[in-house]
């Protein structure tokens, strides 16, 4: 009888397992998804609900945006400006996220916005992010920041603007008493 029960058991867990496994899996497999900006975090990163009612942190693909303040410090110059913009484009509005990637824990993938425009490229346009060139190759995010710099809109008004990782960078630094 007990050696039965165990049986049972270790099947109940190994069950359990392969299920989880198929979550997951499926969760990082699938490509695209469907859902309702809940948050806006800065520039670049949004909170999703998505139709299965789940939420997902959403890191935008291809940019980076200046960094909001935190923990009583100071942000970046423009920050909260790009943050209102990226709110009045996208909060409670739906969006289709094509996933590009995950990373630390967040989706990293484009956010296309009600009316089909890419939200990462309006950022762009609008002069509120850097194209991030290592992680993106598209020629059409290069092109987007280079026509913001020429007509020197939002972060490009300011020639001493420093590039976000940059910022984290000394703030890291200054976090370990190194600056």
């Amino acid at each position: 009888m007990k050696k039965r029960s165990v049986t049972l058991s270790i099947a109940a867990v190994i069950v359990v397992v392969v299920l989880l496994f198929l979550f997951v899996k499926g969760l990082f497999l699938k490509k695209e998804y469907d859902g309702t900006v809940t948050k806006v975090f800065d520039g670049d990163t949004i909170m999703v609900k998505l139709n299965d009612n789940s939420e997902v942190c959403v890191r935008i693909w291809g940019i980076d945006a200046p960094e909001t303040g935190k923990n009583g410090k100071k942000g970046q110059p423009y920050s909260q400006n790009i943050t209102r913009y990226v709110e009045n484009l996208c909060l409670n509005k739906k969006v289709v996220i094509k996933r590009k990637d995950i990373s630390y824990g967040r989706i990293v993938g484009e956010v296309i916005l009600p009316d089909k425009k890419n939200l990462g490229q309006e950022v762009l346009k609008r002069g509120g992010a850097w194209w991030y060139s290592y992680y993106c190759s598209d020629p059409v995010y290069a092109q987007l920041e280079q026509e913001a710099r020429k007509s020197h809109s939002g972060i490009w008004s300011d020639p001493n603007i420093v590039p976000p990782w940059v910022f984290r960078h000394k703030e890291s630094l200054e976090r370990e008493g190194k600056l």
